[in-house]
Formats: structure tokens, C-alpha cells, sequence
């Protein structure tokens, strides 16, 4: 059985948060590389502990045999907060993209062009199909222009 024990970190889900604190630190204007390596990290913990909690829902005697329901419980709430902390991480950059995208025009700068994963380089460019798309369905009127009202 897989119990709370010595296997089990006090640590766990830091690497999650790890992940939104990078993006967060980062300033307005910046865009961090993509932290490949520790989204790999965060998914190899979420497998073990799902894997974990399979194995132990399968080794239970019966419905009755209750003792492992807190250790599956906390893997599983750990497992929540990662995706939680993964999705918050994605959500974050693609907010920034967003954001540039109307700051900066079409075609962004080097400095974040860069740091762009490929799969991110691909939402921008259906981002921009689509924002030109609804712009010329408005008469070509230039959405992107004069962010604060008039007084």
C-alpha cells in the first residue's frame, strides 16, 4: 500500500506554483521562455500520484476498508491544484499574447517573438486570421486602435 509515509513529499505541488510565480514575475512587457522542462516535471508528479491512487483503490479488500481514503484524497487534491497551477500558467501566457497582440500590432516585437513556443505561434496566427476576419466583416474599421474612449 501507498500510504502517507516517507514516500510522500511535504513538497508536493511546489513545482506547479513554481510555474505561475515565473510568469507573474515577469514584467508587462516580457514574456519568459516557455518552461518546458518543468511542465514535464509537474506532469511526471500528476502521473505518479494519479498512479498511486490507482493502485491503491484497486489493492483495497473491500468497500469498507476506509484507511487509504486519506492518502488517495490528498494525492488527488494535489493532482487538482497542479492542473489548476498548468492551466492558470497557459491561461497567463495566452492573456499576454492577447495583450501584446493589440499593444503591439500583427507582428510582435524580437524580444517576444523569441520566447514564443510553436504551439503559441500558431494560436497567434489563427488569433490574427480572426481579428482581421471580424475587422473586415466590420467594413475594415481597426478595432485594434484607440484603446481608451474619448472624454
Amino acid at each position: 500500500s501507498s500510504g502517507i509515509n516517507a514516500e510522500w513529499p511535504l513538497r508536493r505541488g511546489e513545482q506547479a506554483v513554481a510555474l505561475v510565480k515565473e510568469l507573474h514575475r515577469s514584467t508587462p512587457e516580457q514574456l519568459p521562455t516557455l518552461n518546458e522542462d518543468l511542465i514535464r516535471q509537474v506532469f511526471t508528479e500528476m502521473n505518479a500520484l494519479y498512479e498511486a491512487n490507482k493502485r491503491d483503490i484497486e489493492e483495497r479488500d473491500d468497500d469498507t476498508d476506509d484507511k487509504m481514503i486519506p492518502s488517495i484524497h490528498m494525492r488527488h487534491t494535489t493532482i487538482e491544484h497542479d492542473r489548476r497551477c498548468v492551466v492558470a500558467y497557459a491561461k497567463g501566457r495566452l492573456a499576454k499574447l492577447t495583450r501584446f497582440r493589440w499593444d503591439h500590432g500583427a507582428v510582435l516585437p524580437p524580444d517576444i517573438q523569441v520566447n514564443l513556443h510553436e504551439q503559441e505561434r500558431q494560436w497567434m496566427a489563427r488569433y490574427n486570421k480572426a481579428l482581421a476576419s471580424y475587422m473586415m466583416a466590420t467594413g475594415g474599421l481597426d478595432i485594434t486602435q484607440h484603446h481608451i474612449p474619448p472624454k
